[in-house]
């Protein structure tokens, strides 16, 4: 069943400008970057809503069946925003100032 925020989706990317704003500053200080890609980032947001899905949507071996999920799966609207607010949480707990501007810039 739908609930209140089942159609808002929130994924947030950085933008181009910032990016360029970045390594520009890293060029001029000499500073080293790295890029850091998380494999399967959606896997690790948590659900904070009671979701349910049909077996045929998640394994065709076990048909008539359905699953309360308790971790996010791809596919599912609430896994972008689930990953973002996982990440921010703990991303800001050594400190870090998320932007008012660009919400994927910590700084």
């Amino acid at each position: 069943m739908e609930d209140i925020d089942y159609i808002e989706t929130f994924s947030p990317t950085a933008k181009l400008t910032t990016l360029h704003y970045l390594l520009t500053v890293a060029a001029t200080r000499n500073w080293f970057t790295y890029q850091l890609d998380v494999q399967n980032s959606f896997l690790h947001g948590g659900l904070h809503e009671i979701v349910y899905r049909e077996s045929s949507q998640i394994s065709r071996q076990r048909e008539n069946m359905i699953f309360w999920l308790h971790k996010s799966l791809y596919g599912l609207k609430q896994a972008s925003r689930n990953w973002f607010a996982t990440f921010s949480k703990v991303i800001k707990k050594p400190g870090y100032i998320q932007s008012k501007v660009n919400y994927s810039l910590f700084t």
